[in-house]
């Protein structure tokens, strides 16, 4: 193993190392964060940790993305919601100008599977809207649970398929009874 492998980057501050496998975090849950640096060191990865309130999920790619959508603010989410809208919608390519150039040649898919962390277990999150334009793996699992999150995110890096959609039903590491689909 490398030096860098389970290493934390800071963005705008350091580029992450696009050769290892990604695991994109906006959150700042210290344990959901040691437990994502620890898969990330397991399977030869690197976190990328977004800064609070921008809407830097957008521009960095990865394995995974695990998201506090309080961390990233509500007009941040939606301006991921908006990208991902965009990115995904079934054009016909390829795209043109007026004067016949071709803009762009084929579809730029984002299809990179979201871990949306639930902060409050209440349900009190409802002003935030869902990733409906998603072509990836969507979970919802509790901050509660970072030993869930941490399972997912090798299931992910590790290339095992999990339902297109579900909630994991567990609201502290303990309480973990399996995921349904939503």
């Amino acid at each position: 193993m490398s030096g860098s492998e389970g290493k934390i980057t800071r963005t705008p501050y350091e580029l992450p190392d696009e050769s290892k496998k990604q695991i994109i975090a906006a959150t700042n849950n210290k344990d959901l964060i040691k437990a994502l640096e620890d898969i990330a060191k397991k399977e030869g990865g690197q976190v990328c940790l977004l800064r609070e309130g921008t809407p830097d999920l957008i521009p960095f790619n990865g394995n995974v993305r695990v998201v506090d959508r309080m961390h990233m603010g509500k007009d941040n989410w939606e301006t991921f919601c908006e990208f991902l809208k965009d990115v995904n919608k079934d054009d016909e390519y390829p795209i043109r100008d007026e004067d016949g150039e071709i803009l762009i040649e084929e579809p730029i898919y984002d299809q990179t599977p979201i871990i949306i962390i639930i902060i409050d277990d209440e349900g009190k999150e409802g002003d935030f809207l869902p990733p409906k334009y998603a072509l990836g793996e969507v979970q919802y699992i509790s901050q509660n649970a970072p030993g869930v999150v941490k399972e997912k995110v090798k299931q992910i890096l590790r290339g095992n398929p999990y339902p297109v959609m579900s909630m994991v039903v567990a609201t502290k590491e303990g309480d973990y009874k399996g995921e349904r689909l939503v």
